[in-house]
């Protein structure tokens, strides 16, 4: 039985975005580049993530922002966002992936 804190793979939403679709910055002190955000638009689907800097300096936990829009003809008829999402590249550098835990 989990604790309160506990997240398993069912209570998260998924995004999956072509590196190609994303930004990143190289740090001044020559490590790894840093995904910065992603964004892709699959009609009718519009999907984002974006580093959440404050979040990530106040937990000190590298986390991103991410939002999806499901667009109808006159208006959006689904708009989801998701404060606290968590970034991993697949092995081959082809994919970027981001958790996000749902509000319950």
């Amino acid at each position: 039985m989990g604790g309160a804190g506990d997240v398993s793979r069912e209570e998260m939403d998924t995004f999956f975005f072509p590196t190609i679709e994303c930004s990143a910055v190289t740090p001044q002190s020559g490590r790894e580049s840093a995904i910065m955000s992603c964004r892709t638009s699959a009609p009718p689907v519009d999907a984002s993530c974006s580093w959440n800097a404050d979040l990530s300096s106040t937990l000190r936990v590298p986390l991103y922002s991410c939002s999806s829009v499901v667009n109808g003809v006159m208006a959006p008829v689904l708009v989801q966002d998701f404060p606290a999402c968590f970034m991993a590249a697949d092995q081959s550098g082809q994919m970027v992936q981001f958790a996000c835990p749902r509000a319950v």
